[in-house]
């Protein structure tokens, strides 16, 4: 009995040792993120809920107009990797905001936010432009985790959600916990049980929220924002089915795109004509 005790502890512990380590490799940004140099006519920085500086690049329009686009990247990379979709919104006539998620490229953070913690970041953005144009109309664009950050907040009960006319969430994960599954099933050959729940009480005390609380699934279903969902049908990182899951938990107004034989994130470099073409279709049907 002893002995069989002595070897439960130490599995015990040895699966503490791995959720610790898998903690840090999660939700830890690289200590060689790249920062980037804004020019100071384009640079915003505001605080976050929780004290952080958060750092965006801001581009307006020569003409006056109330329409925004916020454009959210993608896990571990930076607001430039946005650039490509905010052609389409700035040919379009609207202002553009490419924020730096908490933990990554200009913004302050420990820890990655995986949505969760994100969506109060967007909120405090949305807050930003309606502190310099009260009467903005305001589209969330979002790349894999900012994605799922745009469908978190799209399930927050505040007044100021009432500017935010559409999302667009391309490749977004259904929950933090079963996307980290996978990646850890995949790339480490580790197992769902019990790392995950360790995982989960080890996130909760180091950052305050848990991985299973980061779920755009669970928050879609409150939103009443239209919502497009994109997904690439041959995404390895993400699963296609995750955009069936997320589409059929949403209760507003709603619509969704597989693009064939695209990526993680590929989609646009897939079939840029349908990828626009349905989103300026969307929009235009939203207002």
């Amino acid at each position: 009995m002893k002995k069989l005790l002595f070897i439960a502890g130490i599995l015990t512990f040895f699966f503490f040792l791995i959720a610790i380590a898998s903690l840090i490799y999660v939700l830890v940004p690289y200590h060689d993120r790249t920062a980037h140099n804004i020019p100071a006519e384009k640079l915003i920085e505001i605080r976050s809920f929780d004290g952080l500086k958060l750092s965006a690049e801001q581009i307006f329009q020569g003409n006056q107009t109330n329409l925004w686009a916020l454009l959210i990247h993608s896990y571990r990379t930076d607001h430039t990797v946005m650039y490509r979709y905010g052609q389409f919104y700035l040919s379009h006539g609207y202002n553009v905001l490419y924020p730096d998620n908490r933990a990554h490229g200009n913004s302050e953070g420990i820890f990655i936010g995986m949505g969760y913690l994100d969506r109060l970041d967007i909120l405090s953005w949305v807050r930003y432009i309606l502190s310099i144009n009260p009467d903005a109309q305001i589209i969330i664009h979002g790349l894999s985790m900012g994605a799922a950050a745009a469908l978190c907040f799209s399930g927050l009960d505040y007044a100021e959600l009432d500017h935010v006319i559409a999302i667009i969430s391309d490749a977004s994960y259904k929950s933090a916990e079963s996307y980290l599954s996978e990646k850890l099933k995949k790339k480490f050959h580790l197992p769902a049980f019990p790392l995950i729940p360790i995982l989960n009480l080890a996130s909760k005390v180091a950052t305050g929220y848990a991985l299973s609380d980061a779920s755009p699934m669970n928050f879609i279903g409150k939103s009443n924002i239209p919502t497009l969902i994109i997904h690439g049908s041959l995404d390895e990182s993400v699963s296609v089915n995750d955009a069936y899951v997320l589409y059929n938990s949403a209760r507003m107004r709603k619509e969704l795109l597989i693009i064939p034989d695209a990526g993680h994130t590929h989609s646009l470099k897939t079939a840029p004509e349908t990828y626009l073409k349905t989103i300026q279709n969307f929009i235009e049907t939203s207002n």
